[in-house]
């Protein structure tokens, strides 16, 4: 998980892997809510079940966009 203040500094807020994704979702919101991340604008996620509920369960005014991921091929 990566972060963009509003100032445009960026910040690793933490590395996870494997399974349970939509379960832990909450839990993974809420550990950075108690560690200090109070504000979230805009979340950036996959489209992933559920995510948008979690999202706001902890940030209620956060918005979530679906990332959209484009390739440029060429020499």
């Amino acid at each position: 998980m990566m972060a963009v203040t509003v100032d445009g500094t960026r910040d690793i807020l933490g590395i996870r892997t494997g399974g349970g994704e939509g379960a832990r979702a909450g839990c993974v919101f809420t550990e950075l809510k108690n560690h200090g991340l109070d504000y979230v604008l805009v979340l950036v996620g996959d489209g992933l079940e559920g995510l948008s509920e979690a999202v706001e369960a902890v940030w209620l005014r956060a918005i979530v966009q679906t990332r959209v991921v484009g390739w440029v091929w060429g020499w």
